[in-house]
C-alpha cells in the first residue's frame, strides 16, 4: 500500500518519486492544498482506506501513514 499512496502524491505533487521516510511538508514541499487533494485521490480508490487531513498532520510521512 504504501508504494501507491506515494505513486499517488508524486502524482499530485508533480515529482518523480515520493521516498516513503520524506515528511509531506519539510522534505517535500507540499502544502495543504496538495494534501487534501492527494487525500481526495485516494478516497477515490476503493482499494485504499480513506485518509484525511488529520491523519496527513499526525503522520507526515508515508511510511507513518501506512502503519497508521
Amino acid at each position: 500500500m504504501g508504494g501507491t499512496l506515494a505513486r499517488l502524491l508524486a502524482d499530485v505533487a508533480h515529482v518523480d518519486e515520493v521516498p516513503l521516510d520524506s515528511h509531506f511538508f519539510h522534505d517535500l514541499g507540499a502544502d495543504s492544498l496538495v494534501m487534501a487533494h492527494f487525500c481526495a485521490r485516494v478516497r477515490k480508490r476503493p482499494d485504499l482506506p480513506s485518509v484525511s487531513m488529520r491523519d496527513i498532520y499526525r503522520h507526515p510521512t508515508i511510511r507513518d501513514l501506512t502503519a497508521a
